[in-house]
């Protein structure tokens, strides 16, 4: 199993991400929650476009991935894990838990440094959100994610069947938590006690700070209980919830050239109270 694993993940990680891309698409064309208030297909066309230019960036500029480092790591015996030669399936269940909250960690790192959120604020620039937002990264963010990664999986060591698993399992539920589906609260509430679920992270792209500043998680749910970055429910209730971001609202910003150079935009926004628009704080 472990062989396969190892043997396989690029194809996993395909099949996985088209199978679940394919089944949300069906449900949300069918039982969507939330009307759109922008252009589908050109939200959805560009956003695709994204996710190829960013598959092709990082196969060439990032021939090592946190799958090979991990690999090597273990073959040299490097890392804590190693070191305290600690029995393989403890190293895998802990690794696993630590590989999730080092996403959670960096999340939140991407919006408390400045320099970090411009690049990751073009996630949150979605009007909507849907299964495509998942596919909305800059793909400097994936880049600085990448070695971010391999770097916590050297001082660990962190077995690289952990690392596939909880990135195999971290890409459906993503996916899933984006997506523009309705669960009964009934059903949403024993689940989000684990795991992300979409009425959980539809906070997170909230237009107001707060609640931009909140929800992290991307597998698992409970570091935002943990770390007191959990919000249970939108302010304005999800019905008259604003998503995306004030400054970048145009139909033109939906365009893959400006999504690229998001960045380097200047994030200007007017606040209802004055007529002079100011510098976001957070975003200069």
């Amino acid at each position: 199993m472990i062989e396969y694993l190892l043997n396989n993940s690029t194809d996993l990680f395909t099949y996985s991400l088209m199978v679940t891309l394919g089944l949300l698409v069906i449900g949300e064309v069918f039982l969507p929650w939330i009307k759109s208030t922008a252009s589908i297909p050109v939200r959805w066309w560009n956003n695709i476009a994204l996710h190829l230019v960013n598959s092709y960036i990082i196969l060439l500029v990032m021939p090592v991935t946190t799958i090979s480092a991990a690999i090597y790591f273990q073959e040299n015996t490097l890392g804590l894990f190693h070191l305290l030669n600690l029995n393989f399936w403890f190293a895998f269940i802990i690794g696993f838990f630590i590989y999730d909250l080092f996403h959670y960690s960096i999340h939140r790192v991407f919006h408390q440094v400045p320099l970090l959120w411009k690049l990751h604020r073009l996630h949150h620039t979605d009007p909507d959100v849907d299964v495509s937002t998942e596919l909305k990264h800059h793909p400097f963010e994936l880049v600085v994610t990448v070695v971010s990664a391999v770097v916590v999986v050297f001082v660990f060591g962190i077995p690289a069947v952990s690392i596939i698993l909880c990135s195999l399992f971290a890409q459906v539920v993503s996916l899933i938590s984006h997506a523009n589906i309705k669960i009964a609260e009934s059903v949403d509430t024993p689940i989000r006690k684990v795991f992300v679920t979409p009425a959980m992270h539809r906070i997170h792209h909230s237009a107001w700070q707060p609640e931009t500043d909140s929800n992290y998680g991307v597998l698992f749910s409970f570091w935002d209980r943990w770390f007191g970055t959990y919000v249970d429910k939108p302010l304005a209730g999800y019905e008259g919830m604003k998503l995306g971001l004030d400054g970048f609202r145009s139909p033109r910003d939906l365009w893959l050239d400006k999504l690229l150079l998001q960045p380097f935009r200047r994030h200007v926004v007017v606040p209802a109270s004055i007529s002079e628009p100011i510098d976001e704080g957070k975003s200069t």
